[in-house]
């Protein structure tokens, strides 16, 4: 556990301990085995027995090593200290390994054996790519690599055939100085026949045919089919099934499918066709799953090509129940949704959603005693939306321009939301637009050019009357339109199902009320008389610029543990139109998945103390933390983690009366209004499914007095704050 101590060892020589051996031995032999086997499966790890062959056979492991990183002259010698105890059955001892690896060898000479004249010159087009290099030092992975490098070249040039069985290396070291000469062999490709194996040069194929079948079904395998040419594909589709345009069959378009399929006819195999269209035909989500099968047809050196499809039910109607922690109010709620996964015959997705959810929420107000008899819950939130995803790209750019390896999408959304709070009652309407498309297999880029927004306050809500309400409050929580346009960009080098360090990094860029703005100074619209504003239906619209990124490094420590460090910025600036940025715009500080010490939205901006139920929210936000996961027992995860950031005002109007000191960001000040918070969390972790509990304390408080604000001294339980969280918080 973290390094520190042997929790799993420690927990099984604790269930061990003599009273339980002693009752176990009573009873027999069998139930002490019981115990031993329970204990270690369960909890701990029994201890490292000595074993002389064991010790053998790690020497062997070392030498090993050491010998395909190139010393090939190590020497490993072991020996082992015993330690008796008088009061103790057995005893313990150490093993010392010492080590000599010698030198390393280098790469002298490199030469290339290719009996093949087409393979030879396709490998010399790209040799500056080689992995080996001479004057490098050797390093058996790096010919493993460099195996793996040559195989995927020649996939791509059509050698369909081809393994890494035809690739040997030869190493010669009689070249001394502590030097080596690498040899790469290409074999000839080896056919059996009734003579015995034959050798010939290795064969380039070409697709002939490609098949796809849409609707494939196991149990109807042989079943007839008809052949429906489209474009340079063959569909096979059941003769009940064929469409009258000819273009698609019951279930789907042949072109949504064509798409998706990157091999083409008439030329030659590449491997990362083959790759990329299982991909693609996997995100379309409508497969059960997909089979691509190859053989040679009678023409030599050419394949034809078979994919099979089977559909998924269309139709799926859901009812979900979930616990929710948003912003670090726990609640529960219910979800009611239908979803058509091919809706218009290309792989649309349709859903249609109402939700319902209770909420426990830090009331603005100090009297709250929830909202009727709802006891626990003092919010409701409650409405239906609508998506529509296409696998492509609506407009403006038609569909055959865009590459398919791009993989664009098209998310169309439009919801209602009802707010009931003891805080406020509020209306909002949202909808829009947004394009996602794959750069690379690591960058993905979102567009979302048409944003709208509609937020309608109840006038009597108490955060409007509130002696606390100034000017900010105010502003915040006003009637406002949005009209946004918004870009991210994500890169991330993880893969899937395996464990190695990967960074990640997510930049948004958001603008709002230009458009607006302009055309209501060019028609000369009318201005608000108090505040100058220009309105639409009856609505001030909101103008500003939202600008943040979340940077993230997931370090591997060993197979159990994993160090991660996260920073993330952003930045509001209302203008124009706004005075402030919108309550849902407008950043916050901690929770679940920030400063863990604090509540969410109690603590800042900046050093300010403000009332204990107030929402504090600022335009700057900065936050970094460092988090050290660790497996602790079976599916229970462990945590050490420390936070820090907070939030800022980008200005303050001294016209308003929202004067908050130290609210303010100050370049030659923010960094004595850094928040930092500390604790420990204990994770329930099922692959699918993740619960956590986070504890942390404060180490650094800004909102104390300067002399004062590390308070970990002053550190109780009563100054603990839990956290309830569903999933990573990063």
């Amino acid at each position: 556990m973290l390094g520190l101590f042997k929790f799993h060892l420690a927990a099984y020589n604790f269930s061990m301990r003599k009273v339980h051996k002693k009752e176990a031995e009573e009873a027999g032999n069998s139930i002490t085995e019981d115990i031993e086997t329970t204990t270690s499966k369960i909890v701990g790890d029994p201890p490292v027995i000595i074993d002389s062959m064991r010790i053998d056979k790690t020497v062997k492991q070392m030498q090993l090593y050491l010998y395909n990183k190139g010393y090939f002259n190590n020497y490993i010698h072991d020996s082992v200290a015993y330690k008796d105890y008088a009061k103790h059955d057995g005893g313990k001892g150490r093993v010392h390994y010492t080590i000599a690896p010698g030198a390393r060898y280098s790469i002298e000479k490199l030469a290339y054996h290719i009996e093949d004249p087409l393979v030879a010159s396709k490998l010399k087009e790209d040799q500056e790519l080689s992995l080996l290099k001479v004057g490098s030092m050797y390093d058996k992975n790096t010919l493993d690599d460099e195996r793996e490098r040559i195989v995927k070249k020649l996939k791509n040039q059509g050698y369909f055939f081809f393994s890494k069985n035809y690739i040997q290396f030869e190493a010669d070291t009689a070249l001394g100085e502590h030097s080596i000469a690498i040899k790469l062999q290409v074999e000839q490709f080896r056919e059996k026949n009734t003579s015995g194996i034959n050798e010939r040069d290795h064969q380039r194929y070409k697709l002939r045919n490609i098949y796809i079948q849409p609707d494939f079904f196991p149990e109807e395998e042989e079943r007839a089919m008809d052949t429906i040419s489209y474009g340079e594909y063959q569909f096979l589709i059941l003769p009940e099934s064929l469409n009258k345009k000819g273009d698609r069959n019951a279930y789907i378009r042949f072109k949504t499918i064509a798409r998706k399929v990157f091999m083409k006819q008439n030329e030659y195999f590449k491997i990362d066709d083959f790759d990329n269209t299982y991909q693609h035909l996997a995100s379309l989500n409508i497969f059960k799953f997909i089979n691509i099968e190859f053989e040679r047809t009678q023409v030599e050196n050419e394949l034809s090509c078979l994919i099979q499809l089977n559909p998924i039910p269309r139709h799926i109607i859901q009812i979900e129940a979930e616990g929710t922690n948003a912003a670090d109010n726990l609640g529960i709620a219910e979800n009611l949704t239908y979803r058509n996964k091919n809706i218009f015959k290309g792989a649309e997705m349709l859903e249609i959603s109402v939700k319902t959810a209770l909420e426990s929420q830090k009331a603005f107000t100090e009297d709250d005693n929830g909202i009727g008899d709802l006891g626990l819950f003092n919010t409701i939130e409650a409405g239906p939306e609508l998506k529509v995803n296409f696998p492509k790209l609506l407009f403006p750019i038609k569909e055959e321009r865009i590459p398919k390896r791009y993989n664009p999408k098209t998310s169309l959304h439009l919801s209602y939301n009802y707010q009931l709070r003891s805080d406020y009652t509020r209306w909002i309407w949202e909808g829009g637009i947004a394009y996602e498309w794959k750069e690379s297999p690591q960058k993905t880029h979102i567009l979302t050019p048409f944003n709208i927004s509609s937020v309608k306050i109840k006038d009597d809500s108490p955060i409007l009357t509130s002696p606390f309400a100034n000017d900010f409050i105010k502003n915040s929580f006003t009637n406002h339109f949005i009209s946004a346009t918004r870009y991210s960009f994500i890169y991330s080098d993880q893969q899937l199902n395996k464990k190695q360090n990967f960074t990640y990094f997510r930049g948004n860029l958001e603008i709002a009320g230009n458009a607006l703005h302009g055309l209501s100074t060019a028609m000369n619209a009318e201005q608000d008389p108090v505040n100058g504003s220009y309105s639409i239906f009856g609505i001030q619209y909101a103008q500003y610029l939202r600008a943040d990124l979340d940077v993230r490094r997931y370090n591997l420590i060993n197979q159990h543990s994993t160090i991660v460090f996260r920073f993330a910025a952003g930045l509001g600036l209302p203008y124009g139109n706004s005075t402030v940025m919108p309550f849902e715009k407008s950043y916050f500080s901690g929770g679940a998945n920030g400063l863990r010490a604090w509540q969410a939205r109690n603590i800042g901006p900046g050093s300010y103390q403000g009332p204990t139920n107030y929402d504090q929210i600022g335009d700057i936000k900065l936050e970094g933390n460092i988090e050290s996961r660790f497996e602790f027992l079976g599916p229970l995860e462990g945590a050490a983690f420390i936070d820090a950031g907070n939030i800022w005002l980008a200005r303050q109007n001294e016209a308003s009366d929202d004067m908050r000191e130290g609210a303010k960001f100050e370049f030659n000040s923010f960094y004595k209004e850094i928040a930092i918070g500390a604790g420990l969390g204990i994770r329930l972790n099922y692959d699918y499914f993740l619960i956590r509990i986070d504890a942390a304390l404060p180490v650094k408080d800004p909102a104390e007095p300067i002399g004062h604000r590390w308070v970990l001294d002053d550190a109780s339980f009563s100054r603990i704050n839990f956290n309830l969280g569903i999933g990573y918080p990063f």
